[in-house]
């Protein structure tokens, strides 16, 4: 557990006391506010902490809110369930800074594994390709019969430097892309359907009026902010619009953490207001330039959405409470892509040469005050 995010490494270790007695069983869980206190973690990191205790069956839900959750086992308790496990299941993810929908793909993924006796191998890529690199190198390496299958999300899905690597992979191993694909390499596929977010965002827009729709994306190396781009150039297309060169903001890498945020709207939001014919309305690939831009557009005595429409994507809680007014935004189906996920897992269990399938999910539209 080296490498996994935080809320996990926690309930490794709310397990670690269980077992040494210090939480025994029929004793109550400490409150979220005492952990907080104690430990100096947020709010959503524990409560994602007990959401996995509760789901492996160390903690109960008591009927009164006032006692909160109870321990009703040791990790002991398990030994025979845990020597059944038998399918360990090799899981690459990007968290340098890259938060939320990473940490609640993770959740879900854990939670629906974990309760069918398959183990998890997690590992950080830290969004570097060269990291990612070494960790595909130790993965080829492994003794064919630990690893069952790779679950990547790649730091790279254009020019991806480690095309053969995992072309060899593959010929040991089922390869599962998260969320995104990579040029070039033949693999099963599960996530959202990206390229509909930009066509469904676009088209909400163009029902409100608008005819100067701007498209923003802060990254360049990923596939998901490319398909959004590709099903935003549709819905213009098909409603007869050809997008002007200056309604477009491509930056490479423009956000780099949550405090960048404000920073990168400042940015964008300067070079919109510089064009002559400006956008009245933008999709932004993320919430992170949404939030960054009504931040700027509201501080400089703009009226949102009546002077400027703006869309994210990813329903990030952590950004949302930046922003004075709510977003309009996209929400991923967490749940339903970890099960497909699963089942997909096991139809290659059972036949490992199964024809490449893609598993693309459609992500809901939350309706908000920036659009």
């Amino acid at each position: 557990m080296k490498n996994a995010p935080l809320f996990i490494a926690f309930a490794e270790k709310i397990k670690r006391l269980i077992k040494a007695g210090e939480l025994p069983v029929g004793s109550y869980f400490p409150s979220i506010r005492k952990l907080q206190n104690e430990y100096g973690f947020s709010r959503n990191t524990i409560a994602s902490s007990i959401r996995i205790l509760r789901n492996e069956g160390f903690l109960e839900k008591e009927n009164s809110s006032r006692l909160g959750f109870k321990v009703i086992r040791t990790p002991d308790d398990n030994l025979k369930k845990a020597t059944e496990l038998h399918n360990v299941v090799k899981l690459i993810l990007p968290f340098s800074f890259w938060q939320y929908t990473g940490n609640r793909l993770l959740e879900e993924i854990e939670s629906i594994f974990s309760k069918n006796h398959t183990s998890l191998l997690f590992s950080n890529n830290e969004n570097a390709m060269t990291k990612e690199r070494q960790l595909l190198e130790r993965c080829y390496s492994m003794d064919d019969n630990l690893i069952t299958a790779l679950i990547l999300m790649t730091g790279s899905s254009f020019n991806n430097p480690s095309i053969k690597l995992l072309q060899k992979i593959s010929s040991k191993i089922p390869i599962i892309l998260l969320d995104r694909y990579i040029w070039g390499l033949t693999a099963h596929l599960v996530g959202v359907n990206n390229r509909n977010i930009g066509f469904e965002a676009t088209q909400y827009l163009l029902r409100n009026g608008h005819k100067k729709i701007g498209f923003v994306s802060g990254f360049s190396r990923v596939s998901t902010g490319y398909e959004r781009f590709v099903g935003y150039k549709m819905a213009l297309q098909h409603a007869g619009i050809d997008p002007l060169d200056d309604w477009i903001i491509m930056k490479k890498s423009l956000f780099e953490s949550y405090e960048t945020t404000l920073n990168s709207g400042e940015i964008i939001g300067k070079e919109i207001l510089s064009n002559q014919n400006r956008p009245t309305a933008v999709v932004c690939e993320s919430d992170k330039s949404a939030v960054g831009l009504i931040n700027f557009f509201i501080d400089r005595g703009f009226s949102i959405p009546a002077d400027i429409a703006i869309i994210g994507c990813d329903d990030d809680p952590h950004l949302r409470i930046k922003s004075p007014i709510s977003v309009c935004t996209f929400r991923y189906p967490f749940e339903e892509i970890a099960n497909e996920l699963f089942v997909l897992y096991t139809k290659l269990c059972e036949k490992p040469t199964t024809t490449p399938k893609s598993i693309e999910l459609l992500a809901e539209f939350i309706e908000g005050e920036s659009c």
